[in-house]
């Protein structure tokens, strides 16, 4: 059983930085049994970035969403937080020092002294673009952890996809009402199968760190980093952080969208 010191000292030596601004995305089941529960893992983690650091964690989508929320993950749409995401978040958002951003489908809690900032104004369009909370981190040059997940639920991927403006980022996605209405919101995210497709690059560039946390293998890494190599592997080949199932319809119609905006103009 991991305490919550053991688990402080590991997230520590794996590079987490006192006093930075930093998102996780967390599988607690692969860290193993810790005493104390989920709540000393919060504990670890804000021990680890210090009074002064201020961590940033997804959030489930609204009651109304749970529907297509669940239609997205089927389709690989793997930034949505599962339950044991969403139980750590509910913690996070208990801290007398917390904020939401309050996005119906892609929300984000913060605790720390840039709670407020890293979740303020978070649009309905692009909910993981511009303006968006990966984005303030970015600004915040803050940083990611991966504690037993891989690359593919790194939201800050999808803002790479924004800033090299990929021909599919476009796509809107109906977000229903209560009373049966919907709303189009822009800038949809979809399945994000190929993203651990630039872990090889990262470690080339020696961009993220490795290490244990628990049982679960981690990676700790500087978010403008992650996000300027995914922006020059798109810009290079826009369909490059596509997953290659022949049965992912989102990434079928986002090769479609490629291939019209590099498709030669013979008009005269």
């Amino acid at each position: 059983m991991w305490s919550e010191s053991e688990l402080t000292e590991q997230l520590l030596g794996l590079g987490v930085e006192p006093g930075g601004v930093m998102l996780a995305h967390i599988r607690t089941e692969a860290i193993g049994p810790i005493d104390g529960g989920p709540e000393a893992l919060i504990r670890a983690l804000r021990c680890a970035l210090g009074p002064k650091g201020t961590l940033l964690l997804p959030a489930p989508p609204s009651p109304a969403m749970a529907e297509l929320a669940s239609r997205l993950c089927a389709q690989g749409v793997t930034v949505l937080p599962g339950p044991e995401a969403g139980e750590l978040a509910a913690i996070l958002r208990t801290e007398p020092d917390s904020a939401c951003s309050g996005h119906p489908l892609l929300p984000f809690v913060a605790a720390g002294p840039e709670a407020g900032a890293v979740t303020a104004h978070a649009p309905l369009h692009y909910p993981l673009g511009e303006a968006s909370p990966v984005a303030h981190l970015y600004r915040l040059n803050g940083s990611i952890l991966l504690v037993g997940e891989t690359h593919a639920a790194s939201s800050s991927l999808h803002l790479a996809e924004v800033y090299a403006d990929v021909p599919y980022i476009h796509r809107s996605l109906a977000l229903p009402h209560g009373d049966g209405t919907e709303t189009a919101m822009l800038g949809s995210p979809d399945c994000s199968g190929g993203f651990p497709r630039i872990e090889p690059l990262l470690r080339q560039g020696r961009i993220l760190r490795r290490g244990p946390v628990g049982d679960a293998q981690a990676q700790w890494m500087r978010q403008r980093f992650v996000v300027s190599m995914a922006v020059a592997m798109l810009q290079g080949e826009p369909a490059s952080l596509l997953c290659d199932r022949p049965d992912c319809r989102p990434c079928q119609r986002a090769r479609k969208y490629v291939e019209q905006q590099s498709a030669p103009d013979d008009s005269w």
